[in-house]
């Protein structure tokens, strides 16, 4: 079976597929072909915490570990960060990754220098009333980004945890489909 790809588009797949003049073939005899793996939620930037902080129950984890070294984390720190998770997900066959984390410029730019797709979501949520706030970001990132890159696209995200949201939250709700962002929800 071959498979003809033209301009990063699979063109044709049959067993007679003729190639053009210089096309770069391929030998893949013996191997599998697959779509690439999605990786449906993530946040891509926090790869450089990964077992650093083990044996915590959830709530110690984050209020006394991971959101205090999220504070000191720079716009920098979280491109690298970001890149290198992008390039571990490539190398492994994943070539599609929902990222939910802050700073989200940051990790458009490194999955874009890597040739990720990326669904960036922007969680929005009622802790400490930065529900305007979230929103006001997720605009500003939809008016520089909608479209300026084919692999990177936006969504919002209305997230329900008993740390993060009320269940009386609507106004989240209202203001997603006023802006026809895409919206999911997820309930933990």
């Amino acid at each position: 079976m071959s498979i003809y790809i033209q301009n990063g588009i699979i063109t044709e797949i049959g067993e007679e597929v003729v190639p053009n003049k210089g096309a770069y073939i391929i030998d893949a005899d013996g191997k599998i072909c697959m779509p690439g793996l999605i990786n449906c939620h993530t946040h891509l930037a926090m790869s450089i915490f990964r077992e650093t902080l083990d044996g915590y129950t959830l709530q110690r984890w984050l209020h006394e570990k991971i959101w205090p070294m999220e504070d000191k984390l720079t716009p920098e720190d979280i491109y690298h960060a970001s890149k290198l998770s992008c390039l571990e997900m490539i190398s492994t066959g994943t070539t599609f990754a929902n990222d939910q984390y802050f700073m989200a410029e940051e990790t458009i730019k490194a999955a874009n220098d890597t040739g990720m797709r990326l669904e960036v979501t922007r969680t929005v949520n009622d802790v400490g009333g930065i529900q305007d706030k979230r929103i006001e970001e997720l605009e500003e990132l939809v008016r520089i980004y909608k479209d300026k890159y084919a692999l990177i696209t936006l969504n919002v995200r209305n997230t329900w945890a008993l740390y993060n949201r009320r269940r009386d939250s609507k106004k989240n709700d209202k203001l997603c489909k006023r802006k026809r962002f895409k919206h999911t929800y997820a309930f933990l």
